[in-house]
């Protein structure tokens, strides 16, 4: 709507030509070892197959969303990559206050890795997000709805699952859900956990 709004003419207003989204799809740093291990892993999966997980680079669950997330998707027997970061007393309060140095993977239900693994990957605290999306494999991402992640998800064209946690994020939801339609969100429960 906005695009429009600017586009109708007007005496002495300039013509509007939209560009973009535009991306960055420059490789990351080579030496992380965990970029080659999550692109290898996708290399072995079907097209389309895989459901990319990721609260962005400050969005933490609680311990509670962490568990449901992870029940869910043992339960949906869905492939997935997750990034997993560690939980905090209250959802995406990470970014504000300084990273829990816990091993994230500890925070998982016992078993979970082992009943997963021929399924899942999880992947401690960060993953090469740009080539995971351009990644033939990835068939959809659960995101929060970070800017960063909504462009390199729609240039890639890879369908969304919104789960937004604070900032700009419910509006990029909603912006996704209900105009683009390039995504479906969940409800919270009664509780306030999103299932």
């Amino acid at each position: 709507n906005a695009i429009k709004s600017i586009q109708e003419p007007a005496p002495d207003k300039p013509t509007i030509y939209p560009v973009g989204p535009l991306v960055n799809m420059g490789s990351s740093d080579p030496n992380r070892t965990d970029e080659s291990e999550c692109l290898k892993w996708l290399d072995n999966q079907p097209l389309a197959s895989v459901l990319y997980i990721s609260f962005g680079s400050g969005g933490t669950l609680t311990c509670e969303q962490l568990n449901e997330l992870a029940l869910g998707l043992e339960k949906s027997v869905q492939r997935f990559l997750w990034v997993i970061r560690s939980p905090s007393s209250s959802a995406n309060s990470s970014f504000f206050d300084s990273h829990n140095q816990n091993d994230p993977l500890s925070f998982l239900p016992t078993g979970f890795l082992g009943r997963t693994r021929d399924r899942g990957m999880v992947v401690p605290s960060w993953a090469p997000q740009v080539q995971i999306l351009a990644h033939p494999s990835t068939g959809g991402f659960l995101t929060h709805c970070g800017w960063n992640s909504t462009l390199e998800s729609v240039v890639n064209g890879v369908p969304l699952i919104a789960w937004p946690l604070y900032a700009e994020q419910k509006m990029n939801a909603l912006l996704l859900t209900d105009e683009i339609k390039v995504a479906l969100r969940p409800r919270p429960r009664s509780d306030g956990i999103t299932g």
